[in-house]
């Protein structure tokens, strides 16, 4: 009888007793878009480049100032403390020549350059304050070149075919970036929730590193290669969705 009865008051209490609260389980930190820009001032010195020969001739090389311009705009995404961010440009310079007895010739040079660049933050955490990162990148040049002129003979069209593969040596070409920066909240977006500050939605910073491109060497230097490295610093500006 005794031991029924303290079954039944074990029941009793345990029923009345507040039940558990679950343990929240934190969910995985999401992929969020990230745009961005970044300013690089090319100063006096790039002019010394033409003296050098590192200049490609056609103003779609790599160090021409249009394929690459001061001002670059880049997107990614960022999840944690990595980035992956890329970026895609575009130079293209078509001269057209036509005579009044219909004879046509063109110069077609152009290059599109695709780049990608991780990015992993060190220290700090841009939410509160400044944070240190370092990044590595690489980029490649796909040539787009083309001679036409109606009145070349046979022979004159092979000879073009030596120029136009000599324009694609210097308009193409691969390389690659390394360097650390830091960057500090302009603006945060209000969380829910006790979150002091809030997320950062735009962020200034500034960067510098070294940058390594190399493309092939002329026709007549078959074999050959020019390798240019720069050191590179830029000013960035970036917004991160939420």
């Amino acid at each position: 009888m005794n031991t029924a009865l303290a079954l039944l008051l074990a029941g009793v209490a345990r029923a009345q007793a507040p039940a558990a609260t679950p343990v929240p389980v934190m969910a995985a930190d999401p992929w969020r878009a990230v745009l961005g820009l970044a300013w690089i001032p090319s100063g006096t010195g790039a002019l010394a480049l033409q003296s050098t020969g590192s200049l490609s001739g056609t103003l779609a090389g790599e160090l021409d100032g249009l394929l690459v311009p001061s001002m670059r705009a880049y997107a990614g995404m960022r999840r944690g403390r990595t980035s992956l961010l890329g970026e895609a440009s575009w130079a293209h310079v078509d001269i057209t020549r036509a005579t009044i007895d219909g004879d046509t010739s063109r110069r077609s040079v152009g290059a599109l350059r695709v780049g990608g660049e991780a990015r992993r933050d060190l220290r700090g955490d841009v939410a509160r304050g400044v944070v240190f990162s370092g990044h590595a990148g690489l980029h490649a040049n796909l040539p787009l070149v083309s001679l036409t002129d109606s009145t070349w003979t046979e022979a004159e069209v092979l000879d073009a075919e030596d120029t136009v593969a000599d324009l694609r040596r210097r308009v193409g070409g691969a390389g690659f970036s390394l360097g650390v920066g830091a960057r500090v909240p302009l603006l945060r977006e209000r969380l829910p929730g006790p979150v002091e500050g809030g997320a950062p939605a735009l962020s200034l910073g500034a960067r510098a590193g070294m940058g390594v491109h190399a493309r092939a060497g002329a026709t007549t230097e078959d074999g050959s290669a020019v390798v240019t490295v720069l050191p590179e610093a830029a000013l960035t500006l970036e917004w991160e969705t939420r």
